[in-house]
Protein backbone atom coordinates (compact mmCIF):
# COMPACT_ATOMS: atom_id res chain seq x y z
CA UNK A 1 0.00 0.00 0.00
CA UNK A 2 1.11 3.46 -0.81
CA UNK A 3 2.71 5.50 2.00
CA UNK A 4 0.44 8.78 2.60
CA UNK A 5 1.66 11.98 0.94
CA UNK A 6 2.83 13.52 3.42
CA UNK A 7 5.09 10.92 4.73
CA UNK A 8 8.62 11.19 2.64
CA UNK A 9 10.95 8.14 3.35
CA UNK A 10 14.81 8.27 3.04
CA UNK A 11 15.53 4.85 3.01
CA UNK A 12 19.39 3.01 3.20
CA UNK A 13 19.94 -0.51 0.31
CA UNK A 14 21.24 1.33 -2.63
CA UNK A 15 19.43 1.94 -6.07
CA UNK A 16 16.51 0.04 -6.01
CA UNK A 17 15.33 1.11 -3.12
CA UNK A 18 14.84 4.63 -3.86
CA UNK A 19 13.85 3.89 -6.75
CA UNK A 20 15.89 5.19 -9.20
CA UNK A 21 19.51 4.51 -10.64
CA UNK A 22 22.30 6.31 -8.89
CA UNK A 23 24.19 6.44 -12.19
CA UNK A 24 21.67 8.67 -13.75
CA UNK A 25 21.23 10.56 -10.51
CA UNK A 26 21.89 14.70 -11.08
CA UNK A 27 24.00 16.38 -8.34
CA UNK A 28 21.82 17.43 -5.59
CA UNK A 29 21.57 21.73 -5.12
CA UNK A 30 23.66 22.91 -2.73
CA UNK A 31 21.93 22.48 0.84
CA UNK A 32 21.26 25.92 1.23
CA UNK A 33 19.11 26.13 -1.76
CA UNK A 34 17.45 22.77 -0.29
CA UNK A 35 14.36 23.92 1.97
CA UNK A 36 14.82 22.05 5.49
CA UNK A 37 12.11 20.13 6.52
CA UNK A 38 10.99 19.83 10.43
CA UNK A 39 12.49 17.48 11.06
CA UNK A 40 14.34 17.10 8.04
CA UNK A 41 16.95 15.86 5.46
CA UNK A 42 18.89 17.21 2.58
CA UNK A 43 19.26 15.72 -0.68
CA UNK A 44 22.69 14.90 0.15
CA UNK A 45 22.08 13.19 3.13
CA UNK A 46 18.68 11.28 1.43
CA UNK A 47 21.41 9.47 -1.01
CA UNK A 48 23.56 8.86 2.03
CA UNK A 49 23.77 5.57 4.27
CA UNK A 50 22.02 6.00 6.85
CA UNK A 51 18.93 4.91 9.43
CA UNK A 52 15.61 5.30 8.88
CA UNK A 53 14.25 8.97 8.92
CA UNK A 54 11.04 10.72 8.40
CA UNK A 55 10.14 13.99 7.07
CA UNK A 56 7.09 16.19 8.41
CA UNK A 57 6.33 18.52 5.32
CA UNK A 58 3.42 20.66 5.49
CA UNK A 59 0.74 19.84 2.94
CA UNK A 60 -2.51 21.26 2.06
CA UNK A 61 -4.75 18.94 4.66
CA UNK A 62 -1.59 18.82 7.38
CA UNK A 63 0.45 21.55 8.96
CA UNK A 64 3.01 20.68 11.38
CA UNK A 65 4.41 22.82 14.58
CA UNK A 66 8.15 23.89 14.34
CA UNK A 67 9.86 21.89 16.20
CA UNK A 68 13.76 22.63 17.82
CA UNK A 69 16.63 20.64 16.27
CA UNK A 70 16.95 18.04 18.95
CA UNK A 71 12.77 17.17 18.38
CA UNK A 72 14.20 15.89 14.52
CA UNK A 73 13.70 12.16 15.69
CA UNK A 74 10.40 12.51 17.05
CA UNK A 75 6.79 11.75 15.10
CA UNK A 76 5.84 15.77 13.22
CA UNK A 77 3.43 17.66 16.06
CA UNK A 78 -0.04 18.38 13.82
CA UNK A 79 -0.90 21.78 14.42
CA UNK A 80 -3.89 21.64 11.82
CA UNK A 81 -5.72 18.84 9.59
CA UNK A 82 -8.49 17.52 8.09
CA UNK A 83 -10.42 14.38 10.25
CA UNK A 84 -8.92 12.25 7.93
CA UNK A 85 -5.55 13.09 8.33
CA UNK A 86 -5.70 13.12 12.14
CA UNK A 87 -7.40 9.43 11.96
CA UNK A 88 -4.57 8.64 10.13
CA UNK A 89 -2.40 9.84 12.66
CA UNK A 90 -4.37 8.01 15.13
CA UNK A 91 -3.69 4.90 13.40
CA UNK A 92 -0.56 5.03 11.75
CA UNK A 93 0.93 1.62 10.81
CA UNK A 94 4.69 2.86 11.88
CA UNK A 95 3.95 5.74 14.36
CA UNK A 96 3.19 5.24 18.13
CA UNK A 97 1.82 8.55 19.34
CA UNK A 98 0.17 8.05 22.77
CA UNK A 99 -0.05 11.53 23.46
CA UNK A 100 -1.55 12.37 20.31
CA UNK A 101 -4.19 9.54 20.53
CA UNK A 102 -5.40 10.62 24.30
CA UNK A 103 -5.49 14.59 22.92
CA UNK A 104 -7.83 13.26 20.40
CA UNK A 105 -9.93 11.57 22.03
CA UNK A 106 -10.74 13.71 25.05
CA UNK A 107 -11.47 16.38 22.31
CA UNK A 108 -12.61 14.85 19.19
CA UNK A 109 -16.37 15.37 20.06
CA UNK A 110 -15.48 19.09 19.49
CA UNK A 111 -14.79 18.42 15.46
CA UNK A 112 -16.58 15.34 14.29
CA UNK A 113 -18.91 12.51 16.31
CA UNK A 114 -18.37 9.07 17.93
CA UNK A 115 -20.70 7.85 14.18
CA UNK A 116 -18.20 9.69 11.84
CA UNK A 117 -14.85 8.40 14.12
CA UNK A 118 -16.54 4.88 13.86
CA UNK A 119 -16.91 5.49 10.05
CA UNK A 120 -13.78 6.46 9.48
CA UNK A 121 -11.78 4.11 11.82
CA UNK A 122 -13.24 1.46 9.46
CA UNK A 123 -12.51 3.04 6.38
CA UNK A 124 -8.93 3.07 7.77
CA UNK A 125 -9.19 -0.66 8.64
CA UNK A 126 -10.03 -1.27 4.35
CA UNK A 127 -11.76 -4.54 5.88
CA UNK A 128 -12.40 -5.47 1.76
CA UNK A 129 -8.90 -5.06 1.00
CA UNK A 130 -7.56 -7.90 -1.60
CA UNK A 131 -3.86 -7.72 -0.66
CA UNK A 132 -2.62 -8.86 3.01
CA UNK A 133 0.76 -6.65 3.32
CA UNK A 134 2.54 -5.86 6.55
CA UNK A 135 1.54 -2.57 6.50
CA UNK A 136 -1.33 -3.34 6.84
CA UNK A 137 -1.84 -5.74 9.25
CA UNK A 138 0.25 -2.64 11.68
CA UNK A 139 -2.15 -0.51 11.01
CA UNK A 140 -5.62 -2.90 11.43
CA UNK A 141 -3.76 -3.44 14.67
CA UNK A 142 -3.86 -0.09 15.53
CA UNK A 143 -7.35 0.61 14.34
CA UNK A 144 -8.32 -2.16 16.63
CA UNK A 145 -5.72 -0.26 19.68
CA UNK A 146 -7.72 2.80 19.20
CA UNK A 147 -11.29 0.86 19.60
CA UNK A 148 -9.89 -0.44 22.76
CA UNK A 149 -8.70 2.50 24.16
CA UNK A 150 -11.76 4.35 23.45
CA UNK A 151 -13.94 2.06 25.71
CA UNK A 152 -11.74 1.52 28.37
CA UNK A 153 -11.16 5.20 28.68
CA UNK A 154 -14.20 6.78 27.38
CA UNK A 155 -16.69 4.41 27.70
CA UNK A 156 -19.63 6.65 27.95
CA UNK A 157 -19.58 7.73 24.56
CA UNK A 158 -21.31 4.87 23.68
CA UNK A 159 -24.45 5.51 25.67
CA UNK A 160 -26.42 6.21 23.14
CA UNK A 161 -28.08 3.43 21.03
CA UNK A 162 -26.84 4.68 17.54
CA UNK A 163 -23.67 4.58 18.28
CA UNK A 164 -23.57 1.10 20.25
CA UNK A 165 -25.16 -0.36 16.88
CA UNK A 166 -22.31 1.25 15.32
CA UNK A 167 -19.70 -0.15 17.01
CA UNK A 168 -21.31 -3.30 16.47
CA UNK A 169 -21.21 -3.48 13.14
CA UNK A 170 -18.09 -2.33 12.97
CA UNK A 171 -17.08 -5.30 14.78
CA UNK A 172 -19.06 -7.34 12.29
CA UNK A 173 -17.02 -6.11 9.51
CA UNK A 174 -13.67 -6.29 10.64
CA UNK A 175 -13.82 -9.50 12.62
CA UNK A 176 -13.97 -11.33 9.37
CA UNK A 177 -10.31 -10.14 8.31
CA UNK A 178 -9.01 -10.11 12.00
CA UNK A 179 -10.72 -12.69 14.40
CA UNK A 180 -9.34 -11.43 16.94
CA UNK A 181 -11.07 -8.71 17.25
CA UNK A 182 -13.93 -10.70 18.26
CA UNK A 183 -13.11 -10.97 21.94
CA UNK A 184 -13.03 -6.84 21.92
CA UNK A 185 -16.51 -7.12 20.56
CA UNK A 186 -17.63 -10.07 23.23
CA UNK A 187 -15.89 -7.16 25.63
CA UNK A 188 -17.72 -4.47 24.70
CA UNK A 189 -21.60 -5.68 24.56
CA UNK A 190 -20.73 -7.02 27.73
CA UNK A 191 -19.95 -3.88 29.28
CA UNK A 192 -23.31 -2.47 27.70
CA UNK A 193 -25.10 -5.30 29.86
CA UNK A 194 -23.30 -4.12 32.98
CA UNK A 195 -23.69 -1.09 32.69
CA UNK A 196 -27.72 -1.48 31.89
CA UNK A 197 -27.72 -3.63 35.20
CA UNK A 198 -25.31 -1.18 37.13
CA UNK A 199 -28.65 1.88 35.40
CA UNK A 200 -31.64 -0.73 36.69
CA UNK A 201 -29.82 -1.19 40.21
CA UNK A 202 -29.52 2.53 41.27
CA UNK A 203 -32.65 3.03 40.70
CA UNK A 204 -34.28 0.66 42.83
CA UNK A 205 -31.79 1.16 45.34
CA UNK A 206 -32.15 4.98 45.52
CA UNK A 207 -33.59 6.52 48.56
CA UNK A 208 -33.68 10.03 49.55
CA UNK A 209 -31.16 10.73 52.35
CA UNK A 210 -33.04 10.43 55.87
CA UNK A 211 -32.76 13.20 58.48
CA UNK A 212 -33.37 10.38 61.31
CA UNK A 213 -29.74 11.35 62.19
CA UNK A 214 -28.21 12.52 66.49
CA UNK A 215 -26.96 15.60 64.08
CA UNK A 216 -30.42 16.40 62.83
CA UNK A 217 -31.71 17.66 66.30
CA UNK A 218 -28.19 20.00 66.42
CA UNK A 219 -28.77 21.02 63.40
CA UNK A 220 -32.74 21.77 63.97
CA UNK A 221 -31.35 23.65 67.41
CA UNK A 222 -28.30 25.41 66.68
CA UNK A 223 -27.56 25.13 62.80
CA UNK A 224 -24.39 24.71 61.45
CA UNK A 225 -22.59 26.64 64.53
CA UNK A 226 -23.66 23.49 66.65
CA UNK A 227 -21.48 21.15 64.31
CA UNK A 228 -17.63 20.62 64.81
CA UNK A 229 -15.96 22.17 62.25
CA UNK A 230 -13.98 19.14 61.00
CA UNK A 231 -17.24 17.12 60.44
CA UNK A 232 -18.51 20.08 58.62
CA UNK A 233 -15.59 20.27 56.19
CA UNK A 234 -15.66 16.53 55.90
CA UNK A 235 -19.46 16.43 54.73
CA UNK A 236 -18.39 19.53 52.52
CA UNK A 237 -15.44 17.19 50.79
CA UNK A 238 -17.50 14.12 50.22
CA UNK A 239 -20.46 16.19 48.99
CA UNK A 240 -18.03 17.93 46.20
CA UNK A 241 -15.90 15.29 46.12
CA UNK A 242 -18.67 13.01 44.30
CA UNK A 243 -19.58 15.77 42.10
CA UNK A 244 -16.16 16.85 40.76
CA UNK A 245 -15.29 13.09 40.40
CA UNK A 246 -18.57 12.81 38.36
CA UNK A 247 -17.27 15.37 35.80
CA UNK A 248 -16.81 13.85 31.84
CA UNK A 249 -14.44 15.03 29.75
CA UNK A 250 -16.61 15.82 27.05
CA UNK A 251 -18.47 18.16 29.57
CA UNK A 252 -15.42 20.80 29.53
CA UNK A 253 -15.94 21.62 25.73
CA UNK A 254 -19.23 22.30 26.15
CA UNK A 255 -20.19 23.62 30.08
CA UNK A 256 -20.51 27.17 28.75
CA UNK A 257 -22.70 26.38 25.87
CA UNK A 258 -26.74 27.71 26.32
CA UNK A 259 -27.59 23.78 27.13
CA UNK A 260 -24.98 23.38 29.90
CA UNK A 261 -27.21 21.48 31.67
CA UNK A 262 -28.08 18.87 29.59
CA UNK A 263 -24.14 18.53 27.78
CA UNK A 264 -22.29 19.46 31.36
CA UNK A 265 -24.72 18.27 34.24
CA UNK A 266 -21.71 17.70 36.50
CA UNK A 267 -19.62 20.78 35.92
CA UNK A 268 -23.04 23.24 36.27
CA UNK A 269 -23.99 21.37 39.91
CA UNK A 270 -20.21 22.36 40.98
CA UNK A 271 -21.47 25.86 39.84
CA UNK A 272 -24.37 25.48 41.61
CA UNK A 273 -22.94 24.09 44.39
CA UNK A 274 -20.34 26.57 44.57
CA UNK A 275 -22.69 29.70 44.68
CA UNK A 276 -25.11 28.16 46.89
CA UNK A 277 -22.40 27.75 49.49
CA UNK A 278 -20.69 31.05 49.09
CA UNK A 279 -24.11 32.79 49.28
CA UNK A 280 -24.68 31.31 52.54
CA UNK A 281 -21.65 32.08 53.90
CA UNK A 282 -22.08 35.85 53.30
CA UNK A 283 -26.03 35.65 54.67
CA UNK A 284 -24.26 33.65 57.48
CA UNK A 285 -22.40 36.79 58.16
CA UNK A 286 -24.67 39.73 57.36
CA UNK A 287 -27.99 38.59 59.12
CA UNK A 288 -25.27 38.80 62.74
CA UNK A 289 -27.23 41.82 64.41
CA UNK A 290 -24.35 41.81 67.07
CA UNK A 291 -20.49 42.66 66.60
CA UNK A 292 -19.37 39.91 68.89
CA UNK A 293 -21.43 37.56 66.77
CA UNK A 294 -20.10 38.30 63.46
CA UNK A 295 -16.68 38.09 65.01
CA UNK A 296 -17.44 34.50 66.50
CA UNK A 297 -18.56 33.68 63.07
CA UNK A 298 -15.82 34.81 60.93
CA UNK A 299 -13.62 32.96 63.31
CA UNK A 300 -15.58 29.50 62.46
CA UNK A 301 -15.45 30.56 58.85
CA UNK A 302 -11.49 30.39 59.03
CA UNK A 303 -11.47 27.67 60.74
CA UNK A 304 -13.81 25.78 58.45
CA UNK A 305 -11.81 26.81 55.53
CA UNK A 306 -8.53 25.24 57.89
CA UNK A 307 -9.97 22.03 57.95
CA UNK A 308 -11.40 22.26 54.20
CA UNK A 309 -7.19 23.15 52.97
CA UNK A 310 -6.21 19.69 55.74
CA UNK A 311 -8.19 17.99 53.33
CA UNK A 312 -7.51 19.05 50.00
CA UNK A 313 -10.64 20.50 49.06
CA UNK A 314 -9.37 24.05 47.64
CA UNK A 315 -12.70 24.33 45.99
CA UNK A 316 -14.59 24.54 48.96
CA UNK A 317 -11.98 26.91 50.53
CA UNK A 318 -12.43 29.30 47.49
CA UNK A 319 -15.94 29.17 48.20
CA UNK A 320 -16.05 30.58 51.65
CA UNK A 321 -13.44 32.40 51.12
CA UNK A 322 -15.60 34.10 47.97
CA UNK A 323 -18.22 34.36 50.61
CA UNK A 324 -16.30 36.30 53.42
CA UNK A 325 -15.45 38.63 50.74
CA UNK A 326 -18.10 39.83 49.14
CA UNK A 327 -19.14 43.41 49.16
CA UNK A 328 -21.91 42.69 51.31
CA UNK A 329 -19.46 41.55 54.36
CA UNK A 330 -16.12 43.00 53.24
CA UNK A 331 -17.81 46.62 53.88
CA UNK A 332 -18.47 45.76 57.72
CA UNK A 333 -14.72 46.89 58.02
CA UNK A 334 -15.32 46.62 62.40
CA UNK A 335 -16.00 43.22 62.01
CA UNK A 336 -12.78 42.44 60.53
CA UNK A 337 -10.64 44.70 62.50
CA UNK A 338 -11.84 43.25 65.50
CA UNK A 339 -10.23 39.76 64.55
CA UNK A 340 -7.44 38.99 66.63
CA UNK A 341 -4.25 39.01 65.68
CA UNK A 342 -3.98 35.10 65.79
CA UNK A 343 -7.25 34.81 63.56
CA UNK A 344 -5.68 37.69 61.40
CA UNK A 345 -2.96 35.55 60.33
CA UNK A 346 -4.93 32.71 59.58
CA UNK A 347 -6.81 34.66 57.52
CA UNK A 348 -3.76 36.27 55.55
CA UNK A 349 -2.36 33.20 54.84
CA UNK A 350 -5.27 31.53 52.93
CA UNK A 351 -5.58 34.40 51.03
CA UNK A 352 -2.20 34.28 50.16
CA UNK A 353 -2.69 30.54 48.85
CA UNK A 354 -5.98 31.50 46.81
CA UNK A 355 -5.00 34.53 45.31
CA UNK A 356 -6.09 35.15 41.80
CA UNK A 357 -2.44 37.22 41.32
CA UNK A 358 -0.35 35.45 38.25
CA UNK A 359 -2.66 33.24 37.52
CA UNK A 360 -3.57 31.52 40.78
CA UNK A 361 0.15 30.84 40.74
CA UNK A 362 0.80 29.81 44.66
CA UNK A 363 -2.47 27.63 44.40
CA UNK A 364 -1.76 25.97 41.41
CA UNK A 365 1.74 25.50 42.72
CA UNK A 366 0.62 24.16 46.08
CA UNK A 367 -2.19 21.79 44.33
CA UNK A 368 1.22 20.41 42.05
CA UNK A 369 2.54 19.56 45.27
CA UNK A 370 0.20 17.34 47.19
CA UNK A 371 -1.42 13.93 46.50
CA UNK A 372 -4.97 13.08 46.05
CA UNK A 373 -7.19 12.62 47.30
CA UNK A 374 -8.54 16.75 46.66
CA UNK A 375 -11.14 18.53 44.77
CA UNK A 376 -9.72 21.24 43.15
CA UNK A 377 -11.03 24.81 42.62
CA UNK A 378 -12.79 24.08 39.45
CA UNK A 379 -13.07 27.94 38.67
CA UNK A 380 -9.19 27.78 37.60
CA UNK A 381 -9.79 25.10 35.24
CA UNK A 382 -13.15 26.63 33.98
CA UNK A 383 -10.76 29.94 33.45
CA UNK A 384 -8.33 28.02 31.20
CA UNK A 385 -10.77 26.46 29.36
CA UNK A 386 -12.62 29.50 28.51
CA UNK A 387 -9.59 31.26 27.82
CA UNK A 388 -8.15 28.67 25.06
CA UNK A 389 -11.74 27.55 23.68
CA UNK A 390 -12.87 31.79 23.09
CA UNK A 391 -9.11 32.85 22.67
CA UNK A 392 -8.35 30.63 19.33
CA UNK A 393 -10.36 29.61 16.24
CA UNK A 394 -11.61 26.27 15.82
CA UNK A 395 -10.24 25.96 12.15
CA UNK A 396 -6.87 27.43 10.43
CA UNK A 397 -5.20 27.33 7.35
CA UNK A 398 -8.39 27.26 5.16
CA UNK A 399 -10.85 25.20 6.79
CA UNK A 400 -8.12 22.93 9.08
CA UNK A 401 -9.18 21.53 12.25
CA UNK A 402 -7.12 23.62 14.24
CA UNK A 403 -5.51 20.72 16.74
CA UNK A 404 -2.93 22.89 18.22
CA UNK A 405 -5.92 24.08 20.43
CA UNK A 406 -7.31 20.93 21.19
CA UNK A 407 -4.15 19.12 22.21
CA UNK A 408 -3.95 22.55 24.86
CA UNK A 409 -7.49 21.89 25.80
CA UNK A 410 -6.81 18.04 26.12
CA UNK A 411 -4.31 19.32 28.85
CA UNK A 412 -6.56 20.81 30.80
CA UNK A 413 -8.85 18.31 30.99
CA UNK A 414 -6.15 15.57 31.84
CA UNK A 415 -5.53 17.70 35.05
CA UNK A 416 -8.79 17.24 35.95
CA UNK A 417 -9.21 13.63 35.52
CA UNK A 418 -5.87 13.56 37.45
CA UNK A 419 -7.53 14.69 40.47
CA UNK A 420 -10.53 12.40 40.29
CA UNK A 421 -9.97 10.47 43.45
CA UNK A 422 -12.77 9.58 45.56
CA UNK A 423 -12.48 9.94 49.47
CA UNK A 424 -13.10 6.35 50.48
CA UNK A 425 -12.52 6.59 54.10
CA UNK A 426 -14.70 9.01 54.84
CA UNK A 427 -18.34 7.97 55.63
CA UNK A 428 -21.33 10.22 54.37
CA UNK A 429 -23.57 11.76 56.89
CA UNK A 430 -26.54 11.75 55.26
CA UNK A 431 -28.53 14.59 57.46
CA UNK A 432 -25.98 17.10 57.58
CA UNK A 433 -25.32 17.11 53.51
CA UNK A 434 -29.17 17.22 52.99
CA UNK A 435 -29.05 20.45 55.59
CA UNK A 436 -26.04 21.53 52.85
CA UNK A 437 -28.38 21.25 49.87
CA UNK A 438 -30.96 23.75 51.57
CA UNK A 439 -28.95 26.70 53.16
CA UNK A 440 -30.68 29.74 53.03
CA UNK A 441 -29.61 32.33 50.78
CA UNK A 442 -30.59 36.08 49.54
CA UNK A 443 -30.16 38.49 46.54
CA UNK A 444 -27.50 40.74 46.99
CA UNK A 445 -29.79 43.67 47.39
CA UNK A 446 -31.14 41.99 50.15
CA UNK A 447 -27.71 41.02 51.65
CA UNK A 448 -26.11 44.73 51.42
CA UNK A 449 -29.14 45.98 53.01
CA UNK A 450 -29.11 43.52 55.74
CA UNK A 451 -25.16 44.02 56.09
CA UNK A 452 -26.06 48.24 56.17
CA UNK A 453 -28.22 47.92 59.05
CA UNK A 454 -25.91 45.53 61.79
CA UNK A 455 -22.84 48.00 60.81
CA UNK A 456 -24.15 51.05 59.73
CA UNK A 457 -21.85 54.19 58.97
CA UNK A 458 -24.80 56.02 60.42
CA UNK A 459 -26.97 54.77 62.72
CA UNK A 460 -29.60 57.93 62.38
CA UNK A 461 -29.96 56.66 58.52
CA UNK A 462 -30.57 53.31 59.66
CA UNK A 463 -33.43 54.43 61.83
CA UNK A 464 -35.23 56.08 59.76
CA UNK A 465 -35.03 53.39 56.91
CA UNK A 466 -36.53 50.93 59.75
CA UNK A 467 -38.93 53.63 60.32
CA UNK A 468 -39.62 53.35 56.71
CA UNK A 469 -40.42 49.63 56.49
CA UNK A 470 -42.22 49.27 59.56
CA UNK A 471 -45.15 52.06 58.21
CA UNK A 472 -44.56 50.65 54.99
CA UNK A 473 -45.48 47.32 56.62
CA UNK A 474 -48.09 48.59 58.44
CA UNK A 475 -50.00 49.55 55.31
CA UNK A 476 -49.74 46.53 53.57
CA UNK A 477 -51.20 44.41 56.90
CA UNK A 478 -53.99 47.16 57.10
CA UNK A 479 -54.38 46.60 52.93
CA UNK A 480 -54.29 42.61 53.68
CA UNK A 481 -57.07 43.02 56.61
CA UNK A 482 -59.74 45.37 54.73
CA UNK A 483 -59.78 42.91 52.14
CA UNK A 484 -60.31 40.28 54.68
CA UNK A 485 -63.21 42.11 55.76
CA UNK A 486 -64.53 42.32 52.67
CA UNK A 487 -64.45 38.84 51.69
CA UNK A 488 -65.83 38.17 54.87
CA UNK A 489 -69.04 40.33 54.14
CA UNK A 490 -69.45 38.41 50.81
CA UNK A 491 -69.33 35.25 51.81
CA UNK A 492 -71.77 36.11 54.72
CA UNK A 493 -74.26 38.00 51.89
CA UNK A 494 -73.78 34.71 49.97
CA UNK A 495 -74.94 32.35 53.09
CA UNK A 496 -78.06 34.48 53.81
CA UNK A 497 -78.93 34.45 49.97
CA UNK A 498 -78.80 30.45 49.85
CA UNK A 499 -80.50 30.84 53.58
CA UNK A 500 -83.67 33.49 52.13
CA UNK A 501 -84.32 30.50 48.85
Amino acid sequence: MAEPAHLRMARTGGAQGLGFDFGEMPEPPPPAAQPRLVPGVSAAEAVAPQPQKEVWIDQDDVKYETVKDDSKDQPGVIRAATLERLVERLTHEKISDPKFRKAFLLTYRSFTTPLQLIESLLFRFEPYSMTTTDDLKSKRARVIGVVKAWMEEHFYDFGEPEVQDALINFFKEVVLTMSSAGALHKKFEKKIQETEKQKAVQQVLYVKPSLEHSYFKTLGEKGWHGIDVKVFAEQMTLLESKIYCAILPKECMSWNKKDKETLAPNISAMIKQFNLFSNWVSCALVTQATLEGRVSTLKKFIDLMEALQALNNFNGMMEVLSGVNSSSVRRMKKTFSSLDAEYTKKFDKIEFLLSHKLSYKEYRHHLHNINPPCVPYMGVYLTDLTFLMDGNPDNVDGGLINFKKRRLIAEVIEEIHQYQVGYLKNESVACIQTWMAQLPNMDDDSMYRWSKRVEPKDNEVVIEELIKSEKALNSEIEEYEKKVKEMEELVKAEREKRGAK
